[in-house]
């Protein structure tokens, strides 16, 4: 008996032994986890063309070029002082605008010719108290760039419409210190806003770029609207709301009243956390939300 109770313990200890050893996994350096990505930052081309991203060369992030035709890759930048933004634009004419940190004393903003690969400055700023954001383009104006600046005033931007070939420079809104955010149509226009009072926010509406703003909506503790974007159908725009529900849907409002009009998104037991929506394109592409894992809703076949 004592002899089969020794094999029995041996047996055990052999398969506890394979068992941990099976189970060893190998131990991942911290300093992997603070690597900064191979690739980043990827964007399409307007024509659809080609594929740009962010890659690091000379021990800064440059702009790569990738062919979708025959995956050929360029390296469309050099630097090797100053590192490219990930808020990069291309334009509607095959050039892109990106930014660049200058060593803390200005902030420059530069175009790159994807045809030829020269660069040149459109936009210098000095860095410490000046920041530039890069909002969006217009099919129709393709060398006019929309930014935001907090050239004016350092605590707010204003909008500003920028020529990247000329450099020309020129104010299309200026904040009176309220407006959190903007948004706009498929042209490029600014057409609502988001303003707050420190307490309660309010969207306010204008047909276009002569008229005035006018207040829509008005959200507090208990009425929630975020606007995410125009439909391009109308006056109408897309919105998170819980005004008149329980849960937060996804909807379509009328800009021209502030009433909505068809429930694209809703869901009984929680709400819509978020929209997806494609501003090159002026497509929507899905809706998410969490029940017991994260779900979502596709609205395009891609």
């Amino acid at each position: 008996m004592v002899r089969i109770l020794k094999i029995l313990v041996f047996i055990f200890v052999i398969v506890l032994f394979y068992t941990c050893k099976q189970n060893k996994t190998t131990q991942i350096p911290i300093n992997e986890f603070f690597k900064a990505p191979q690739k980043f930052a990827f964007k399409i081309s307007p024509d659809g063309k080609y594929v740009s991203y962010l890659k690091n060369y000379n021990k800064k992030q440059n702009i790569f070029i990738k062919s979708l035709e025959d995956g050929k890759e360029i390296t469309a930048t050099s630097f090797s002082d100053f590192s490219v933004r990930g808020d990069y634009m291309w334009t509607y004419d095959n050039q892109i605008l990106f930014g660049q940190d200058k060593d803390h004393d200005e902030n420059q903003l530069s175009v790159l010719d994807v045809n030829t690969l020269q660069t040149k400055p459109v936009l210098t700023l000095p860095q410490g108290k000046v920041k530039v954001n890069i909002m969006n383009r217009n099919r129709f104006t393709p060398d006019v760039i929309t930014i935001r600046m907090n050239k004016r005033d350092s605590a707010n931007f204003d909008v500003y419409r920028l020529n990247i070939k000329t450099g020309e420079l020129k104010t299309y809104l200026l904040n009176p210190g309220n407006i959190t955010e903007f948004f706009v149509d498929a042209d490029g226009k600014i057409r609502l806003i988001k303003a707050t009072d420190g307490v309660d926010e309010t969207i306010l509406y204008r047909a276009n770029d002569r008229a005035p703003f006018r207040a829509i909506i008005k959200n507090n503790f208990r009425n929630y609207v975020r606007p995410i974007a125009f439909t391009g159908d109308k006056e109408n725009f897309y919105a998170l709301s819980n005004v008149g529900r329980d849960k937060t849907a996804f909807v379509e409002i009328n800009a021209a009243d502030g009433k909505e009009g068809q429930v694209i998104y809703a869901n009984k037991t929680t709400d819509v956390k978020n929209v997806d929506y494609n501003k090159i394109k002026h497509r929507l592409e899905f809706v998410s939300w969490e029940e017991a894992k994260p779900m979502r809703k596709f609205y395009d076949a891609d």
